[in-house]
């Protein structure tokens, strides 16, 4: 009997180490343009709520302007939500990094994509992820939308720390009246970026956090339209 019990929690442990070491990548979704010729590609990153509710229609409009759009979803696989989200940059920073540089892979597979083209795009939680998939050289540049610089407990943190001389272009877009994120520290975290040697462009709006949420009824469309063009721009002018 202890012989067998043995064996089960072998095979329990073994079971429960491959199910956390799998390689499955995190969910995500993909809409692409009506060419399909390989064309530019986002990936899009977006609040601690995930991929909520008008997620695609804000990912149509740069559908719309020709690239491909990767929207993928680490919140569930880590259960992450609104209520524990600072665990995002703590407890799970790691898992996530390694879970978002395997969707840029998988990017770099897809037929429909020019490989060499790759952008990244984060609204608040995912601004962060945006930044670092820029700030280390995985896709061409990134743009922050009222992006995560700080959390609680931790003003000299990540996402400024993966800069170097060498980082790509980031885009950072923020809100002087950002009531979550607010401006003064997240300009501490731009000039210790840029002591590290970013490559950043900073503009701030009259604004607050989710300028662009309609449901929540912050959505200021003038500041909406300027960040999209801005961003749009932005990575044009990084293509290869």
């Amino acid at each position: 009997m202890k012989k067998l019990l043995t064996i089960l929690l072998t095979i329990l442990f073994i079971s429960i180490s491959t199910f956390v070491n799998s390689n499955e990548p995190i969910y995500y979704e993909v809409l692409y343009p009506e060419s399909e010729e390989p064309a530019p590609a986002i990936i899009v990153l977006y609040t601690s709520g995930g991929l909520e509710k008008g997620t695609q229609r804000k990912a149509e409009d740069y559908v719309d302007e020709g690239f491909v759009v990767y929207m993928p979803d680490f919140f569930e696989r880590h259960d992450i939500d609104k209520s524990n989200r600072f665990e995002t940059w703590t407890t799970y920073r790691e898992p996530i990094e390694k879970e978002l540089s395997q969707i840029v892979e998988i990017m770099k597979q897809d037929k429909r994509i020019n490989p060499n083209n790759i952008f990244a795009l984060g609204h608040s939680n995912g601004g962060y992820w945006a930044t670092y998939l820029a700030a280390t050289n995985q896709v061409n540049a990134g743009a922050s939308h009222y992006g995560v610089w700080q959390w609680y407990g931790s003003h000299n943190g990540y996402p400024a720390n993966y800069f170097n001389d060498n980082s790509n272009p980031v885009l950072a877009l923020h809100g002087e009246n950002d009531k979550v994120q607010k401006y003064y520290r997240v300009e501490t975290e731009w000039n210790m970026a840029r002591n590290k040697g970013a490559n950043l462009t900073t503009h701030t709006y009259s604004a607050g956090h989710k300028w662009d949420c309609g449901n929540c009824g912050r959505r200021d469309d003038s500041v909406t339209n300027d960040a999209f063009w801005k961003t749009i721009n932005f990575f044009n002018e990084h293509k290869k």
